[in-house]
């Protein structure tokens, strides 16, 4: 019996969640050129970090190891005037005059 109550109660809550619907992927693009890193993985967030309007990336390039180049943040401030984002240069981003770093564990 508590098998098919629970049964019936997942079925229940399955019926009124939504299926994700997910958009093709594109490539975001630095100066005309694909971003991509060749090791470890990215960990990017679209949001307005010098207030002007426009969504920024912001892209973590994590590979295992802090405090090296290719462990930093890195800042792509959108240079758009449309809806469509357009980066041409990015700056490893800093604070307190050090870089900020991702730090594994």
């Amino acid at each position: 019996m508590r098998l098919a109550v629970t049964i019936v109660l997942l079925l229940g809550v399955a019926a009124f969640c939504d299926i994700p619907v997910f958009q093709d992927p594109v490539q975001i693009n630095c100066a005309g050129e694909p971003i991509t890193q060749i090791f470890g993985h990215l960990n990017p967030w679209m949001g307005d970090w010098n207030a002007d309007g426009k969504p920024d990336l912001i892209l973590g390039c994590f590979v295992g190891y802090a405090n090296s180049e290719f462990a930093n943040v890195a800042l792509y401030e959108n240079e758009s005037d449309t809806d469509i984002p357009v980066f041409n240069t990015f700056e490893w981003m800093q604070g307190d005059g050090e870089y900020i770093a991702m730090e594994a564990g």
